[in-house]
């Protein structure tokens, strides 16, 4: 636990944590969707224990990550990343609200200039099944869903997950990742 308490005209705090990498994931991760929201989700924050609850408990049963629902089944994000759909050759994010972490940007912005479509709109739990696929994002890359609670992905364009113009940095840039 970090805890800084700066004094009356302290300027702001940046706190930085190096580790080693993660290993690697399996290449497709299963995810089981519990009913949580992160309180000020926009805003990265220490107050995670929700997430980090669920993360043991989904863990613990045999799944790799937690999609995070309200209760009106509205898909937020994963309890450690971001979520995104394939429709029709389309990136499609939920708009609920959610912590936007970087490599879903750096993605974002590959893809756009790759000239895959992006856009955010509602997506509900009942709707998984009519998305051609699904991937998950955070610090290590991408990488594809292979379900949702039962309900399996049916493929996921390798474009989303693997592509080498959404994988590497730019030249002159330390943007990217190194995939998952």
């Amino acid at each position: 636990m970090y805890v800084y308490r700066p004094q009356p005209g302290d300027g702001p705090v940046t706190l930085v944590t190096v580790r080693s990498p993660a290993p690697e994931p399996a290449a497709a991760q299963r995810l089981r969707s519990v009913p949580y929201q992160r309180p000020a989700a926009h805003i990265k924050h220490l107050g995670e224990f929700g997430q980090g609850f669920h993360l043991r408990q989904v863990t613990a049963a045999g799944f790799d990550e937690g999609l995070l629902v309200a209760p009106d089944g509205a898909v937020a994000e994963g309890t450690i990343t971001n979520v995104g759909f394939v429709a029709g050759g389309t990136v499609v994010r939920p708009d609920a609200p959610a912590l936007e972490g970087t490599t879903v940007l750096v993605l974002r912005q590959e893809l756009e200039r790759a000239g895959v479509p992006w856009r955010e709109q509602a997506v509900r739990l009942d709707d998984l099944a009519s998305f051609e696929g699904a991937f998950v994002s955070n610090s290590r890359g991408v990488a594809a869903v292979a379900l949702v609670d039962d309900i399996p992905s049916p493929r996921t364009p390798s474009w989303s997950v693997r592509s080498p113009t959404c994988t590497r940095p730019r030249p002159g840039t330390t943007s990217g990742t190194d995939g998952w």
